[in-house]
């Protein structure tokens, strides 16, 4: 109910004049028999009235995460290039020397190979 221009409660059935009534509050039980000083009707009407403000917020948020390899495939290539030499050094050059140069070449080959397979992830918010 709006507090500046407060609605009768209580009215006659009648003719509609308006008994003096305080917002918020109940009806006056002296009203009950008591004829309206317009027509002398002792009928009246009550009007009853609520009102509410209902506020409704939702916020939705997802996440969408991808998780792939990235291959770099010159780097590949040259793993196993790296592989296919080191396992035939043994031939060409011989004793600990040559195991010592396959050696050498499958380590440059590990390191190699920890670039040529990147993994990525994407995240995208929603």
């Amino acid at each position: 109910m709006d507090e500046e221009h407060p609605t009768q409660a209580a009215r006659c059935a009648n003719c509609g004049y308006g008994f003096s009534h305080q917002p918020g509050t109940a009806p006056n039980p002296e009203l009950r028999g008591k004829p309206c000083p317009e027509c002398g009707s002792t009928q009246k009407t009550y009007d009853a009235g609520a009102s509410f403000v209902l506020t409704l917020s939702f916020f939705l948020s997802g996440e969408a995460i991808r998780t792939f390899w990235e291959k770099n495939w010159w780097l590949i290539s040259l793993v196993a290039l790296l592989a296919f030499i080191s396992s035939g050094i043994g031939m060409y050059i011989p004793g600990l020397l040559g195991a010592a140069v396959s050696f050498l070449i499958t380590v440059i080959g590990f390191v190699v190979g920890a670039y040529a397979l990147t993994r990525v992830r994407e995240t995208r918010r929603f």
